[in-house]
């Protein structure tokens, strides 16, 4: 069993309305719902898709579904990805760069 410290030093959830426009925000959103493929199974009860930056990474997702490869991140995930460590180093002035 994992532990975790409790109360969390950082936040791990920013509400931050207006990242980006509702045009692009719902342009992303249907970007992704289509060209993501989603995966759903019984012992992991959300749905779920495998990305990463750097295929060399050992990181394996212990309840992937199905095998347990990842693809590359999309054009709209690199933006996404790009937007939010943006958004996490201006609210806490932490640089961090997500790879998996």
């Amino acid at each position: 069993m994992e532990e975790y410290l409790v109360p969390l030093v950082t936040p791990c959830v920013y509400y931050c309305p207006n990242v980006v426009s509702t045009t692009e925000a719902e342009e992303y959103y249907t970007t992704l719902k289509k060209e993501v493929p989603w995966t759903k199974t019984s012992k992991i009860n959300r749905w779920v898709a495998l990305y990463e930056e750097n295929d060399a990474n050992d990181y394996k997702y212990r309840d992937a579904p199905g095998q347990q490869t990842s693809q590359p991140f999309s054009d709209a995930i690199l933006f996404i990805k790009q937007k939010v460590e943006e958004l996490y180093e201006k609210h806490t002035g932490t640089k961090v760069e997500f790879n998996t």
